[in-house]
């Protein structure tokens, strides 16, 4: 039996390959008045034919529009259904992410799930064409997974999946309780050269100097945007991670270290670490407990890393004076900037 969307998919192509010639044919022929026929009428079928052509142009317009439209809202609803999945049984995360192909895959649902949809769900692989079909290399996929309350129990799979998956460049892991051994076992996959990681969310996951040799073991990979913000590396940690920056093959540009109880104990380290670096160019090192006795290293950080073009220093301990030493730097980089 013909479907009225059948129909549809034979009528519009058929409208734009015959009715739209023919009616340009008809105006065309009307227009030079050689048919025998008075100017009124003449003028009276021009104008018909061309608000059919309208017509014609308007509804196949229409079509293609409603068609894509459908498209991105079944997409839509698929991305819904597959992250309420997840939140649903985080634990399977890993394998729901091997099933799907590169798309963007991102964003968080607030609520997560309805109750009527939480009691029902089940994980199973992601069937829809739209999720499956093949798309352009460039496209990137991004994957969120944050507040899911995973933890190291999952970290092997993840591991895994971002070692074999290479269209996968994106991943928010951020507000996890992984903590320091479910990211050992993550930077086993972060190693890995089938790794194509660029930009990695680890805020919030309870990390602590114990898992910074881990870390900083990926600084030379293609990890470009790191977020270790909320967790409580320490100056320990930041002095490890200072070494790997120091690397000539570092290629981290953003790293966020917000809330990590640093102290001046570790502004010499990066200082130091940062002023041979080429690639930096955003650090956030606020909510931390610097003071007074830190901003002769970190005018120096600003001055020496010359790629730096953002540096977050609000809420630490600095003195008004301390404050305007280091905002005074502002301005004297083209595109530098200081925020206290």
């Amino acid at each position: 039996m013909v479907t009225v969307l059948q129909i549809e998919n034979i009528y519009y192509p058929v409208l734009a390959a015959f009715g739209v010639p023919a009616n340009l044919m008809t105006i065309a022929i009307l227009s030079r008045g050689n048919c025998d026929l008075s100017k009124c009428i003449s003028l009276y079928m021009a104008a018909m034919a061309a608000a059919d052509l309208l017509v014609m142009i308007f509804n196949i317009l229409e079509s293609a529009l409603l068609s894509w439209v459908c498209e991105v809202l079944v997409f839509r609803s698929e991305q819904w259904r597959t992250r309420c999945q997840i939140q649903k049984h985080p634990e399977r995360s890993p394998q729901m992410l091997q099933a799907v192909t590169p798309i963007h895959f991102q964003g968080t649902l607030d609520p997560p799930c309805s109750p009527e949809e939480s009691e029902d769900l089940v994980v199973t692989p992601v069937t829809s064409p739209l999720l499956t079909q093949p798309l352009p290399m460039e496209v990137v996929m991004t994957c969120s997974l944050f507040n899911n309350n995973l933890t190291d129990s999952c970290a092997e799979d993840l591991a895994s999946v971002i070692s074999t998956n290479q269209s996968l460049t994106d991943l928010d892991l951020g507000v996890n309780p992984l903590g320091d051994s479910g990211v050992k076992l993550l930077s086993v996959g972060l190693r890995n050269s089938g790794c194509k990681i660029q930009r990695l969310g680890l805020g919030g996951n309870k990390l602590t100097d114990s898992c910074a040799e881990d870390l900083a073991s990926v600084f030379n990979r293609s990890l470009t945007d790191l977020n270790l913000g909320d967790n409580n590396l320490g100056d320990s940690g930041v002095k490890r991670l200072s070494v790997a920056l120091r690397g000539p093959d570092c290629k981290i540009q953003k790293l966020d270290l917000w809330g990590n109880r640093l102290t001046d104990s570790c502004a010499e380290d990066l200082a130091s670490a940062l002023s041979t670096n080429r690639s930096l160019t955003d650090l956030n090192l606020g909510a931390n407990s610097f003071t007074d006795q830190s901003v002769p290293a970190l005018r120096r950080l600003i001055l020496t890393c010359r790629t730096l073009s953002l540096i977050q220093l609000r809420d630490n301990r600095f003195s008004p004076n301390g404050e305007n030493q280091l905002k005074s730097l502002q301005g004297t980089r083209s595109g530098l900037s200081v925020t206290m």
